[in-house]
């Protein structure tokens, strides 16, 4: 059997991955992805389907690591918005590291997620708008996103996102805070619990907070050392202006206006211009105090000047938060440097203002990875549906727990056991003459027959022995009877139901071949899957489960791959027969002939059985088939097909 060929069937790659991972996978009980904290939910999946296989993969994997790893508890703390977003991220980054550690497979799956999403535009984007524009809460939260993803999980498809979002930190923060930002979100992967990752997302704030107000420091002592430098210059040009102020004054009511037109720029002197005549000394030491002066009426007028002004420029925003001068608006921008900041950011205490009381209206980040991968899975899902059907997807193929009450199809052991003997007697006969050891002889070869050695004389020439052995039979049985309501119905007493001579049938042939050197056989039902007799289950210990209720609808394809995922795939026999016996059309039609294909592509031998007109459906559903329309047919017509296989 081709495996690869066979687990390439979606639903049955989801619940591998999740049994490999030791979480459940369900299937088409909900209509939607997501999961509870202890099993995986996902939609009715298509058996086929690169970009929703990409999908669910890096769900599982996601999700999974979330159900192994995290302490949900954690989450459930009242927090701000962007520490909350900020621990989504770094927790992410440290389980999924885990998990890539464990299962090398996963990587590739989240890798080729993120590719796809970043493709879809869905989650991952590329910044837009001016920086000064954007909230510096949705900066920081977005960059490590990007950032985490692609330097500590390497996921390369973020390669170019990443760097435009370090410069976008470098402009809204800080250059130093791109590299404190990297470091840090490093140690996420080095934290041993969510509370870890809890205490390095209040780490990364404080970092931030810290790094601007550094920054705020060096720019206000750069200021004020450009500004002393200047302060004999400034001296002259003020007292200039002051002269042109007054002589203004003199002549008529505009001398205000004139003094801002002629302030070259001066934002703070320009503001407070109609308190001016406040001062009482004359207006070159109001031009001293614009240049820098100390003196304490200066200070007043500066903080007068915030207060009105509010926070239209950044040298005004400065000022407003207690700055010691009143520097002019050219002087509000940095002149480069290591701590240089966008021209729209404000200052460092504004940033932190914004930062500690942003809201998640200000933060535009899908850093809850598990919420972004549901709803792209669950759109994916959904415009498959539109376009092909309902009936292009699989529902639930789980196991389910024997279903309630058994005993109203009671098996007659006598019968079976008459079955039996004649089926397992022919059965062994065949098998054994398959075995049989076959001697000839050749007219070539190393080992000489002496007895043959006479007939040379006559002129033939086969003296030299030869012997062929048959291979072992090394083949695996399994059988899957239908179970649903319709296999109950009896006319009112006036015929037999199907599902008593389906029974005996599958336990006929069970007995016939136990015990048959290479050969392995199992017993299923559907809906509601369950193992009568499994591989390694003696029959004899397993009887009473043949007496079982009939329940449901004819979930045919659901029933194929329960076998294949939990018999036969774990299979190494050669050889693998597969046979079904049911009364109606499957439920899907489309999706029960496409697995029946794919299971033959994988080399196993399909057989169909039908019963009643309800079953001609399954001449053209399966390779090797037969249709009965009398239940006493069946025992005869199974052991046909199988007779025929060997």
């Amino acid at each position: 059997m081709n495996r690869k060929a066979l687990i390439g069937a979606l639903p049955l790659i989801a619940q591998t991955l999740g049994d490999k991972y030791g979480v459940k996978v369900h299937i088409g009980r909900s209509g939607k992805a997501y999961t509870d904290g202890v099993n995986i939910h996902l939609p009715p999946l298509p058996l086929e389907n690169d970009e929703i296989e990409i999908v669910a993969n890096g769900y599982i994997d996601h999700e999974a690591s979330h159900i192994k790893e995290t302490d949900f508890a954690v989450f459930a703390i009242r927090k701000p918005a962007i520490e909350q977003h900020l621990l989504n991220i770094l927790e992410d980054l440290r389980i999924e590291k885990r998990m890539m550690e464990r299962y090398p497979g996963t990587k590739k799956n989240l890798s080729k997620l993120v590719q796809y999403l970043v493709a879809k535009g869905d989650g991952f984007t590329m910044p837009t708008g001016d920086p000064a524009d954007d909230h510096p809460a949705n900066v920081l939260v977005n960059a490590s996103l990007m950032m985490g993803r692609c330097e500590v999980l390497e996921q390369d498809a973020l390669n170019d996102i990443a760097a435009a979002y370090e410069q976008r930190v470098a402009k809204v923060f800080t250059k130093g805070t791109v590299v404190k930002l990297s470091a840090l979100l490093a140690q996420a992967i080095e934290q041993d619990n969510t509370s870890g990752c809890h205490r390095l997302a209040k780490k990364i704030l404080k970092m931030v907070e810290d790094e601007l107000k550094d920054s705020s420091k060096e720019e206000h002592d750069n200021q004020d050392s450009q500004q002393g430098d200047q302060g004999d210059q400034g001296d002259q040009d003020d007292q200039g202006s002051g002269d042109s102020s007054e002589s203004g004054n003199d002549n008529d009511q505009n001398g205000d206006q004139s003094d801002d037109s002629a302030s070259d720029g001066s934002s703070g002197a320009s503001d407070s211009g109609e308190d001016s005549d406040d001062a009482d000394g004359d207006s070159g030491q109001s031009g001293q105090g614009s240049a820098g002066s100390d003196n304490e009426e200066g200070d007043q007028d500066s903080d007068a000047d915030s207060q009105s002004g509010g926070s239209d420029d950044g040298a005004d925003d400065q000022n407003g938060q207690g700055s010691d001068t009143d520097s002019d608006q050219d002087n509000s921008e940095p002149s480069g440097g290591s701590s240089s900041k966008g021209s729209g950011s404000g200052n460092g205490e504004e940033v932190i203002h914004k930062i500690k009381n942003s809201s998640a209206d200000d933060i535009d980040a899908k850093s809850d990875l598990g919420d972004l991968i549901a709803d792209r899975l669950n759109k994916d899902v959904s415009d498959h549906l539109d376009e092909h059907g309902y009936g292009h997807s699989i529902g639930e193929i789980d196991s389910h727990k024997t279903y309630e009450p058994r005993g109203l199809q009671a098996v007659t052991k006598s019968e079976v056991k008459q079955a039996t003997v004649k089926l397992r007697a022919r059965l062994q006969a065949k098998i054994e003459a398959s075995l049989r050891e076959n001697r000839y002889l050749s007219e070539s070869g190393r080992k000489v027959c002496s007895r043959a050695l006479p007939g040379v004389k006559t002129g033939n020439a086969k003296v030299f022995k030869h012997r062929t052995e048959s291979r072992g039979m090394d083949t695996a049985i399994q059988i899957l009877v239908d179970r649903s309501g319709s296999m109950g119905w009896d006319d009112n007493g006036r015929t037999s139901a199907p599902i008593g001579p389906a029974m005996q049938s599958a336990m006929a042939v069970m007995a016939a071949l136990e015990g048959i050197n290479g050969v392995a056989t199992a017993c299923s039902v559907f809906p509601f899957c369950e193992t009568l007799t499994g591989f390694d289950e003696p029959l004899a210990r397993t009887t009473k489960r043949y007496e079982l209720a009939v329940t449901g609808g004819t979930p045919l394809t659901e029933g194929l791959l329960w076998c294949v995922k939990h018999h036969l795939s774990k299979r190494r026999e050669q050889r693998k027969i597969f046979i079904v016996i049911t009364d109606g059309e499957p439920d899907n039609p489309y999706t029960a002939h496409e697995t029946v294909k794919k299971m033959s592509a994988a080399g196993i031998e399909m057989i169909g059985i039908g019963i009643g007109n309800d079953a001609e459906h399954v001449r053209s559903l399966f390779p090797v088939s037969d249709v009965i329309y009398t239940v006493n047919d069946l025992p005869k017509t199974l052991f046909k097909l199988i007779q025929a296989k060997f």
